[in-house]
């Protein structure tokens, strides 16, 4: 997202409820974009998850919240982790919104910044094919990818 871009929509996000932001800044111009951060049916694979009301989870590139939110709502604690300062700082402005306190980490999958078996969950919707994007030389994005998986399987509590 464009520095520009980051600057409007935190502006928006400021000035009236999220989701009414979301549908002046993106329903015309990328329609597909506003569908997938305001439908709030992109939640429900959460339904199924057995995700304990008291559980600790790690949502890996949170975007717009679509699940993390949901998850604290629910009653989890949750870790959103993201590569951008600007990304956390407009999922903080909607989780405002919604009353839902995340720990908000800048950081990725590959340097990753938790202990072993912390997380009841960690969910990386849409974020495991960029991993390993501006990967450091000699590593594949296979290999990337391999270890983000190996990094968010010790995230995980046994069991």
């Amino acid at each position: 997202m464009p520095d520009e871009t980051v600057g409007k929509v935190l502006e928006t996000l400021a000035s009236k409820p999220w989701r009414e932001a979301i549908r002046e800044l993106y329903e015309k111009e990328k329609p597909w974009l506003c569908r997938i951060v305001t439908d709030s049916s992109r939640s429900m694979p959460l339904e199924v998850l057995g995700v304990p009301k008291d559980g600790v989870c790690l949502d890996v590139g949170s975007g717009w919240g679509q699940l993390c939110i949901p998850l604290v709502q629910w009653g989890c604690k949750v870790v959103a982790l993201d590569l951008t300062l600007d990304r956390l700082r407009i999922l903080r402005s909607i989780a405002r919104q919604e009353g839902a306190g995340l720990t908000l980490v800048k950081g990725n999958m590959l340097s990753f910044p938790f202990r072993e078996g912390i997380f009841d969950l960690v969910l990386l919707n849409g974020t495991l094919e960029w991993v390993g994007t501006g990967r450091g030389a000699g590593r594949t994005i296979r290999q990337c990818q391999i270890e983000a998986l190996k990094n968010a399987g010790r995230a995980v509590k046994s069991g």
